[in-house]
């Protein structure tokens, strides 16, 4: 097995690229008709006084609309307040409203997934190109829409036994100890990796109460970018039940 001081050369720095590189570029792009819609969330604050108080005038100026409202509780737990602002043409403002309804839809609970990220880009006025760059991107650094995404290191007879379940969930019956690997959120694995014969480098995600007992310090953990738990039989088998997604592994090439 790989040592946890080298867990850090599993991972690169990754940064998906972003269409637009400010706030008045994505705007201009609007006001050019390049893009249908701008979509952001300010403290509320900002809309009258702030950064956003002298484009929001240029955009009135050019005939855009302007809607925002508050955020409610739900997507803003903290309770700061702050609002979804939309900045698009008077043919546009559909966008508005099919934008809030499919998002209604994820606060009902329902799962996320490519299609509905791929809807959601489309209404918010990405083209076609724009919307797989950004899936691929985020596929790269995520095993699925819900939850954090963690790593497995796994011996020859995790990875048996890992198959044996099809991939589902970890064997809650072994007596064997797992490595449970997390980047932060600038960290990717690298496109190609060497690993030991006897190694296989996995991934699944987990929800977030899980995720707090398997890394119960992380937030003490200073400048680390990645951080590491070994967990026993009893915290496997609580993994197996915060899963979010099935168990990847990686071929030295791409995740299946």
């Amino acid at each position: 097995m790989i040592s946890t001081s080298g867990l850090r050369d599993l991972f690169e720095e990754f940064y998906p690229d972003e269409p637009y590189q400010s706030v008045e570029q994505e705007i201009a792009a609007v006001m050019e008709g390049s893009k249908n819609v701008a979509h952001y969330i300010v403290h509320f604050d900002e809309i009258s006084d702030g950064e956003y108080s002298s484009l929001l005038k240029r955009c009135l100026a050019d005939d855009l609309i302007i809607t925002h409202q508050l955020i409610d509780d739900i997507r803003n737990p903290k309770g700061d307040e702050q609002a979804e602002l939309f900045i698009c043409r008077q043919s546009e403002s559909w966008r508005v409203p099919a934008h809030r309804a499919l998002m209604s839809v994820l606060r009902d609970g329902y799962p996320w997934s490519d299609g509905l990220e791929a809807l959601h880009s489309k209404l918010l006025g990405y083209d076609k190109a724009q919307i797989k760059s950004w899936i691929v991107a985020r596929r790269r650094q995520h095993v699925s829409w819900s939850g954090l995404t963690v790593y497995l290191l796994l011996t020859r007879q995790q990875r048996a036994r890992l198959d044996r379940f099809g991939r589902r969930c970890l064997d809650p019956d072994t007596d064997e100890e797992f490595l449970v690997i997390y980047p932060i959120h600038h960290l990717a694995p690298k496109r190609v990796l060497e690993l030991p014969a006897d190694t296989t480098f996995a991934r699944t995600s987990i929800d977030r109460k899980t995720f707090d007992q398997i890394f119960p310090t992380i937030n003490d953990a200073g400048a680390n970018e990645v951080f590491a738990s070994v967990i026993s039989q009893e915290m496997i088998i609580t993994m197996n039940r915060g899963l979010r997604s099935s168990v990847e592994v990686f071929d030295g090439t791409d995740w299946a």
